[in-house]
C-alpha cells in the first residue's frame, strides 16, 4: 500500500493560541505597531506543531482530513495520517471496475494505540479489492483534541508561545531546545 499525502478539508474553527495572547502573555507587548509580524509568527508556529507536515504528526483543534492511498493495506488495521482521530466520516474506494464505492460503517472501527490512530475490520469483514489507482482509497476523519484551545494540552500550547517569543527575538533561529523539550512526549513517528 502506497500512501500519499493527507490534505485537511476543513480547518480549524478556532485558533490554539492567538496574536493577542502571545503579545500580552510571552512578548509584554502593548499597541499595534508589531500586529502583523506577532500573527506571522504565531502562524508559523501553530504550521510547525499541527497537521500532517507538523513536527507532531498531530491535529491540534479539530479539523478535517482525507488520507489517500493506491489501495487497502495487508492485515486487518489501516493507519491514520493524524491522531488523536476524534471520528470516522467515511472510508470509499474505487471497486475493481473503478466505481466509486463506501465501505459500509460497521465493516471498521476507531481505534488507538501508542502510535496514533488506525481503522480495524471488523471480525467478519475483509478489505475489499480496489482498481489500480493512486488514490483507490480515501478515508475522510476529524482528528484533533477538541473544539477549543483549552482542549489542546497546556505544554503544546506553552510550546507554541515560546516558538513566537523565541523567533520573534531571534528571528531565523530555528525552534530553540526548550520548544523541542516541551513537545518530544507529543512526536508521532511518522510512517
Amino acid at each position: 500500500m502506497k500512501r500519499l499525502v493527507s490534505v485537511r478539508t476543513v480547518p480549524p474553527a478556532t485558533e490554539v493560541i492567538t496574536a493577542d495572547q502571545a503579545k500580552s502573555d510571552r512578548l509584554r507587548r502593548d499597541g499595534s505597531d508589531a500586529d502583523g509580524e506577532i500573527q506571522l509568527l504565531v502562524d508559523a508556529a501553530i504550521s510547525r506543531l499541527d497537521g500532517a507536515q507538523g513536527i507532531l504528526g498531530r491535529a491540534l483543534i479539530n479539523q478535517t482530513w482525507v488520507d489517500s492511498m493506491n489501495g487497502f493495506p495487508p492485515g486487518n488495521q489501516l493507519r491514520l495520517v493524524l491522531a488523536p482521530a476524534q471520528s470516522l466520516e467515511t472510508v470509499t474506494y474505487f471497486d475493481a471496475d473503478n466505481v466509486q464505492q463506501t465501505l459500509a460503517a460497521e465493516s471498521v472501527s476507531l481505534h488507538h494505540d501508542a502510535c496514533g490512530a488506525f481503522l480495524r475490520l471488523a471480525p467478519s469483514s475483509a478489505w475489499p479489492e480496489t482498481y489500480d489507482r493512486d488514490d483507490a482509497v480515501r478515508v475522510t476523519y476529524i482528528a484533533g483534541y477538541g473544539e477549543a484551545a483549552s482542549d489542546v494540552p497546556a505544554e503544546i500550547r506553552l510550546a507554541a508561545l515560546d516558538a513566537v517569543f523565541h523567533w520573534y527575538n531571534c528571528p531565523g533561529d530555528d525552534l530553540p531546545v526548550r520548544v523541542m523539550e516541551r513537545v518530544r512526549k507529543f512526536i508521532r513517528p511518522h510512517f
